[in-house]
């Protein structure tokens, strides 16, 4: 019985207090952005601000294919037409190819996008400060995981009286469940960080 009236309260305590986490995470993390000191600098860095790693893959092959130096089949494979590469990135395409020069295009996309000069690109916006690095906003996600989850345990806090039924009346803590879970998620949802890794910066540069 104790510990069935403890639960609504606990479950309170967790609401507010991942909030808090969640809003201090946030602005000090914000806060500490990475300086901006330039803006794209190629049409393959604007690509990967624009959609990522996938983006600069889809340009590359876009181009390439473009002025006729590889080419697509219909059982979407590509085949290398004229081996010359203008860019570092488009002799990984050519290497990736393997001595046949040719490759599934989904294959060769994903490998593609793990490439040493996919990541630079990245890396390089990243140092100007137009994306966020993974580890710089690790806690902040952290805090955010936090809040979903002291979200779920005040519904089964919420319920498990229910379930359990001991017949006594809901405590006021259990009443005011309700309403502070739904405040702590749409505050959640406010605070997280986005799925995006563009900075306040990236996306101007958009």
């Amino acid at each position: 019985m104790l510990a069935q009236e403890a639960l609504p309260v606990l479950a309170l305590l967790l609401l507010v207090g991942s909030v808090i986490f969640l809003a201090v995470c946030a602005v000090a993390t914000t806060s500490n952005a990475p300086p901006v000191t330039g803006g794209p600098g190629d049409l393959l860095e604007a690509a990967f601000l624009a959609g990522g790693p996938g983006r600069v893959a889809d340009t590359v092959v876009c181009t390439m294919r473009e002025d006729g130096r590889v080419a697509i089949d219909g059982a979407d494979r590509l085949h290398v037409v004229r081996p010359v590469s203008h860019a570092p990135v488009e002799g990984e395409l050519l290497a990736l190819c393997g001595p046949e020069w040719s490759r599934p295009l989904g294959e060769l996309r994903a490998a593609l996008m793990r490439s040493a000069s996919v990541q630079t690109a990245g890396d390089a916006l990243a140092a100007r400060g137009l994306l966020w690095r993974p580890e710089q906003r690790a806690t902040w996600r952290i805090a955010g995981r936090v809040n979903v989850a002291a979200f779920f345990f005040a519904v089964l806090s919420f319920l498990a009286p229910l379930f359990l039924g001991d017949g006594g009346a809901p405590s006021g803590a259990a009443f005011a469940l309700p309403p502070v879970a739904m405040l702590s998620l749409a505050a959640g949802r406010a605070l997280a960080p986005s799925r995006s890794r563009l900075t306040r910066a990236g996306r101007r540069a958009l």
